[in-house]
C-alpha cells in the first residue's frame, strides 16, 4: 500500500515524552526519567468511529499493548457518543493520539457543528499524530473528506494508508517503537537537567490544612524532624490514645519536613476503612493511581512511587493492623519513601521507629497557682486558646487561674479532651466547668475499665459533653454516626430524624458549638466531619438503642436515590460537578454498598453499582466494584437476569478488553 507522509513525529511536537517536559514555574523534578502517569505507562488515545471500524480498533490496541503502553479507548466503558468533557479529560492525560479513519465521519450531536470524530481531533492540537486511512473507501463522508484535508496541513501529524486490520496493526506498532526510540535517543542527548521528567506541583500530593497553630508540641515536632531527616528513619509510627494529638502533630511535622522529600507527600486517611485488604486502595488514591482492575494495585502503586523520595502520612492505622505487612513490602520496593503513620497501638513490623505520644504539659497544684506559670504550660495554653475561639474575651485571671489548672489536672492534658471543655466556656465559666467534670468524670469513672487511663478521660469527658445536649441534640449526634468520613447537610436532613419542632440545621449548630461536629469548605455545599472518637461512642450509643441497623438502612438508602439521580446527570452536562460531588462523598458510597451486600439484597447492590458505572470508571474504582460483584456473583443464591447481567459487566468487560476472547459476548 502507498505511504504519504505530511510533518513529522519526530518533531518537536511529535515527542511524546519530550512533549511532558515542562519547566513551568508549578513544576517539580523527580530525578530518573519516568513516565509523568501514576502507573507511569504511556498512554495512547484511539480516535475513530466504532462501528464500522471495530476489528482494526482491537487490531491497533493489541499492537499498543504489545509495546507495554496503555490505550485509551471509550470500549472500555463509555457509550458511542461520549460526553465531551468525558473524552477532553482523558486526551488531557494522553500522549499520542492516534486517529483511524475510513468511510464514515460520525454523529453529530445536537447543537454541535462537527461529530465526536472531528471534536477529538480538535481538542488535541499538540499532541503527537499517528493518522492511519483505510483504503479503498467506497463512499466517503463529505466532512470526513474534509478532514483528511486538514490533517494533511498538520505538521504534528504523520498518515499512511493501510486495507485490513492486521496491517493497521503492524504499522502501528512500528511507528510507535520508532517514536519512542527516537525519543530515547533525544534523552541521551539532553543536558541531564532535562532529562528528569517533571510533574506538577498538585500531583506531588497535598496535606490537610489545620485551621489553627499547634500548641504544646516543640519538643516533638524536632525529635521527630530529626528522625525523618537526619537519622533517615522510613517507618515511623506514633502512638497514643485517641484524642492525644497524633494526627495533628504527624501533619505539623509532615510540613515541615516538606523540603526534604521532593518526589512530594500525601496524607493516606484511614478514619473509614475497618478492612485491611482495602489499604491498597486508600494509599493508590491518596497518591492518584487508578484502580481500573487491570492489573495488581500494589504493582501499580510501587511503580508509581519506585523512583520518588516521597512521603506519606497514614492516618488511623490501629483499625487495619493486619496490613502492616503491606506497608513493609511498599517500603522494600520503593527504596526512597517515608512513612509517617498514626496508630493506637503499634504496627510490629521490621524497621518500625515508634514515638509515644504524650499528654500535654501539666500546671502545677503544688504551690499557689499564678497565670503566668499556668499559661507556661501546654495544656493551659491549648484549653486558653480554644476557649477564645467559642468566647473571644476570655481570659485567665488571678479569680480563675486556679480553676483552669484544675480543669487541665482533671482531663490529664488530653487536647481532645480540653478542646470538647473549651467549647463549653461560653457558658460555663472555669469554676462551674470544673464543678461539673469533677461530678462528671467521677460518676463516670466506674464503666470502661478495660480501657487505658487516658482513653477513658477522653471517652468520659466525650460522655460528658453529651450529657449538656438535649435529648434532640443527642439523638442526631448518634445518627451522625453512620456517616463515613464526611457529609452534606442534605444528606443529614434526609437521613436522621428529628423531634417535631426541631430541625437538623438548628442541631447541627450546637453540635459544631460543642466541637462534637465540625464544618469544612467544600465549593458551595455545607459539608460536616465527626473525628473517629466521636464517631465511635456515637455508633455504640446507636447500637445500645437498638437502632444501629435502622439508620444504617436509611443512610444506604438516601444513596440508592442519590445514585439513581446521579446516572442522569452523569451522562450529561453536568457530569464533571456530579463526579466532584460524589468524590466527596466516596467513602458513604462504599458504606451504603457494603450495607447492601451484607444485607444479602443482590438486587440492590448491583443497582447501586450500575447506577454509578461512570463515577466509578472516571474515578478509578472499578477494580474495586469488580471484587463487589465478585460478592454478588458468588453468592449461591439465584439472581434475576438483570442483577446477573449487571454484575458480569464489571467482572467480564473489564476483562475482555484486557485480554480479548471471542467466548466473552
Amino acid at each position: 500500500m502507498p505511504t504519504q507522509s505530511t510533518g513529522s513525529a519526530q518533531s518537536t511536537g511529535g515527542d511524546p515524552v519530550a512533549a511532558q517536559i515542562d519547566r513551568g514555574p508549578d513544576a517539580v523534578s523527580l530525578g530518573p526519567p519516568v513516565i509523568r502517569t501514576p502507573d507511569q505507562r504511556l498512554r495512547v488515545f484511539v480516535s475513530s468511529t466504532l462501528k464500522e471500524l471495530a476489528p482494526e480498533r482491537k487490531s491497533a490496541r493489541a499492537a499498543i499493548e504489545r509495546l507495554h503502553l496503555a490505550p485509551v479507548m471509550f470500549e472500555l466503558g463509555a457509550r458511542p457518543h461520549p460526553p465531551r468533557e468525558l473524552y477532553r479529560a482523558y486526551l488531557q492525560q494522553s500522549h499520542v493520539f492516534v486517529g483511524l479513519y475510513w468511510e464514515s465521519y460520525g454523529w453529530v450531536a445536537p447543537d454541535e457543528a462537527v461529530s465526536g470524530l472531528e471534536d477529538e481531533y480538535n481538542l488535541a492540537p499538540t499532541l503527537p499524530k499517528l493518522i492511519y486511512i483505510k483504503e479503498p473507501a467506497r463512499s466517503r463522508d463529505a466532512g470526513l473528506t474534509a478532514l483528511l484535508g486538514r490533517i494533511r496541513q498538520d505538521d504534528n501529524a504523520s498518515f499512511k494508508y493501510f486495507s485490513s486490520p492486521d496491517e493497521l496493526g503492524e504499522l502501528l506498532e512500528a511507528d510507535l517503537a520508532t517514536m519512542l526510540a527516537e525519543s530515547f535517543e533525544r534523552s541521551r542527548e539532553a543536558p541531564s537537567d532535562v532529562r528528569s521528567i517533571v510533574v506538577a506541583a498538585e500531583e506531588t500530593g497535598v496535606l490537610p490544612n489545620p485551621l489553627s497553630e499547634i500548641v504544646g508540641r516543640q519538643l516533638e515536632v524536632h525529635a521527630l524532624e530529626a528522625l525523618l531527616t537526619r537519622e533517615h528513619a522510613r517507618l515511623v509510627t506514633l502512638t497514643g490514645p485517641g484524642g492525644i494529638g497524633k494526627s495533628r502533630l504527624a501533619i505539623d511535622v509532615a510540613n515541615r519536613v516538606g523540603p526534604d522529600f521532593g518526589g512530594g507527600m500525601w496524607f493516606v486517611d484511614l478514619a473509614t476503612v475497618h478492612d485491611p485488604s482495602l489499604v491498597p486502595t486508600a494509599i493508590a488514591q491518596s497518591i492518584g493511581v487508578r484502580n481500573a482492575g487491570d492489573g495488581p494495585l500494589m504493582d501499580k502503586i510501587t511503580t508509581a512511587l519506585a523512583h520518588r523520595k516521597a512521603l506519606l502520612v497514614i492516618d488511623n492505622f490501629e483499625q487495619v493492623l493486619d496490613a502492616a505487612p503491606t506497608l513493609s513490602s511498599l517500603l522494600a520496593a520503593a527504596p526512597e519513601i517515608t512513612m509517617l503513620v498514626t496508630s493506637r497501638t503499634l504496627l510490629r513490623v521490621s524497621g518500625e521507629r515508634t514515638f509515644e505520644v504524650g499528654p500535654l504539659g501539666l500546671p502545677s497544684l503544688a504551690r499557689h497557682a499564678d497565670v503566668a506559670s499556668v499559661l507556661g504550660t501546654a495544656s493551659a495554653a491549648l484549653f486558653t486558646e480554644r476557649a477564645r475561639a467559642v468566647k473571644p474575651d476570655f481570659e485567665v485571671t488571678a479569680d480563675n487561674v486556679e480553676a483552669v489548672a484544675r480543669v487541665c489536672l482533671v482531663l490529664e492534658g488530653v487536647p481532645l479532651a480540653l478542646e470538647l471543655a473549651a467549647a463549653r466556656i461560653r457558658i460555663l465559666p472555669p469554676a462551674a466547668l470544673i464543678e461539673r467534670l469533677d461530678r462528671g468524670l467521677a460518676l463516670l469513672s466506674g464503666g470502661a475499665r478495660d480501657l487505658p487511663a487516658r482513653q477513658q478521660t477522653l471517652r468520659s469527658t466525650i460522655e460528658w459533653s453529651t450529657q449538656l445536649l438535649r435529648d434532640d441534640e443527642n439523638q442526631l449526634l448518634e445518627q451522625l454516626g453512620v456517616f463515613a468520613g464526611g457529609f452534606p447537610l442534605e444528606a443529614a436532613e434526609e437521613v436522621c430524624l428529628t423531634p417535631a419542632g426541631s430541625r437538623v440545621l438548628d442541631l447541627l449548630e450546637t453540635l459544631i458549638d460543642s466541637s462534637l461536629v465540625r464544618q469544612q469548605e467544600r465549593g458551595e455545599r455545607p459539608f460536616f466531619t465527626i473525628l473517629a472518637t466521636v464517631r465511635e461512642y456515637a455508633l455504640e450509643r446507636l447500637a445500645d438503642r437498638g437502632r444501629l441497623d435502622e439508620v444504617r438502612r436509611r443512610h444506604a438508602s438516601y444513596y440508592l436515590r442519590v445514585s439513581r439521580h446521579a446516572k442522569r446527570k452523569l451522562d450529561g452536562a453536568e457530569q464533571a460537578r456530579w463526579v466532584a460531588r460524589l468524590a466527596d462523598e466516596r467513602d458513604n458510597l462504599r458504606a451504603a454498598e457494603r450495607f447492601w451486600l451484607d444485607q444479602r439484597e443482590w438486587t440492590t447492590a448491583a443497582e447501586f453499582a450500575w447506577n454509578l458505572y461512570l463515577y466509578w470508571w472516571i474515578g478509578g474504582h472499578l477494580g474495586e466494584v469488580r471484587v463487589w460483584m465478585d460478592e454478588v456473583l458468588g453468592s449461591g443464591e439465584e439472581l434475576a437476569d438483570l442483577t446477573r447481567a449487571e454484575a458480569l459487566y464489571f467482572t467480564r468487560a473489564i476483562t475482555f478488553w484486557q485480554d480479548p476472547d471471542e467466548r466473552i459476548v
